[in-house]
């Protein structure tokens, strides 16, 4: 502690009472207890350790006592933290300094963030770790044994038929999510079940037409190879005639049927034979492929056994039709009529009207001649084709 000297006023200053100099006391040393400031507690020489000492000019009742040293004896100080720093007030929980309020606002925004990041980390590690786990390996088992071991790891399984070439029927192909991969708990997880080699039957298809036949391919998963055409004679134009796999047969998919269509029956040209060999004719007629059928007439200009007709003589026809052929039988045959013994004048009447040409020979000369036909040529009696020249002999 240390007494400080007052500061002379000045006659006018009439600010403290009594108008005496002023003494002030300097605490910044040391903390000084206020009570040992108190003229009425003043303790006994034997205890006390600050004594009072008046002013020389004005006695104790006017005058402000000035404390000063008499004992050394030490009194323990109060115990006080000390400040951290000279801005810090002692009893900083209570102090509304601007400082401190922005010091108390900092240290609450760090408790928030660390909050804050600690949520964000437990977040994430739930996302991403402690809500994963991993997928079991679920394939080439069978369907009953992929469900028992998904659902005792706390899976729940979505199957699905598939075909395959290489798993057996009922057996697991394949998962997905797959074995080992990192799912979150509690996924479905989608399981292809084999049905087996993908095989479909072949479909009928001879009989019915083109069209028909690739609605069957398509419907049957199956699809149109190569079409060729054929001749036919009793299948109708545009329809299947031969398929290359037969009815039923089990092929994979998208298998490729080979069809031959009918073009219906085959052309034939007809060769005419008029005028030609009725033998030859039929026998070449019938090797075609044609039904021959013979009608004979007689002729007066066709000689027996020619073709005189034939229907139809040109043009195509198919296996099975029918060529007629109209064959001449020769001329009409006419008896010879008898005129041996009739005179020439009446046997060539006789012949004549018969249709038969007639020759006269003469056997004797004219001075001996009795005008008597004495024979004919041919004989009376034959059957010989009209307009035939008879000859008779006249004696």
């Amino acid at each position: 502690m240390r007494l400080t000297a007052p500061t002379p006023k000045s006659p006018t200053d009439h600010s403290a009472p009594g108008h005496g100099p002023d003494y002030r006391v300097d605490l910044s040393d040391k903390a000084v207890d206020g009570s040992s400031l108190d003229p009425r507690r003043r303790t006994s020489a034997g205890s006390s350790s600050v004594g009072w000492v008046g002013r020389d000019d004005q006695d104790d009742s006017e005058g402000f006592a000035v404390p000063r040293p008499v004992s050394r004896a030490r009194t323990n100080p109060p115990t006080t933290r000390s400040p951290r720093s000279p801005r810090t007030p002692v009893f900083s929980h209570i102090s509304h300094e601007p400082v401190h309020r922005r010091r108390r606002g900092l240290v609450a925004a760090l408790l928030v963030l660390v909050l804050v990041v600690g949520l964000i980390v437990t977040s994430y590690l739930y996302v991403t770790r402690w809500s994963y786990t991993t997928a079991p390996p679920l394939a080439n088992l069978s369907e009953g044994q992929a469900t028992s071991l998904a659902h005792s790891e706390g899976f729940s399984i979505v199957s699905e038929s598939q075909f395959s070439e290489t798993v057996q029927k009922g057996s697991v192909i394949s998962s997905d999510p797959t074995g080992g991969e990192r799912v979150k708990k509690g996924t479905s997880l989608h399981v292809f079940i084999s049905s087996g080699p993908e095989r479909y039957a072949t479909p009928t298809l001879v009989g019915f037409s083109l069209d028909e036949a690739r609605q069957a391919l398509s419907r049957g998963r199956l699809t149109l190879g190569t079409l060729s055409q054929a001749w036919n004679e009793t299948v109708p134009v545009g329809v299947v005639v031969k398929s290359s796999q037969p009815e039923g047969t089990l092929l994979k998919k998208n298998t490729p049927i080979d069809l031959t269509v009918s073009k219906g029956p085959q052309p034939i040209p007809i060769a005419s034979y008029v005028g030609k060999s009725a033998d030859d004719a039929s026998t070449a007629l019938g090797k075609a492929g044609f039904t021959v059928t013979r009608t004979e007439q007689n002729s007066d200009t066709v000689a027996k056994g020619v073709v005189i007709s034939q229907s139809p003589d040109r043009g195509n026809g198919k296996k099975g039709d029918t060529v007629r052929l109209v064959v001449s039988k020769g001329p009409v045959l006419v008896s010879v009529p008898r005129v041996t013994g009739k005179d020439e004048a009446q046997a060539r009447e006789k012949l004549t009207q018969a249709g038969f040409k007639v020759t006269v020979t003469y056997n004797t000369p004219d001075w001996l001649r009795l005008n008597v036909v004495a024979g004919q040529d041919p004989a009376s009696g034959r059957m010989i084709p009209k307009g035939s020249t008879v000859t008779i002999f006249v004696s």
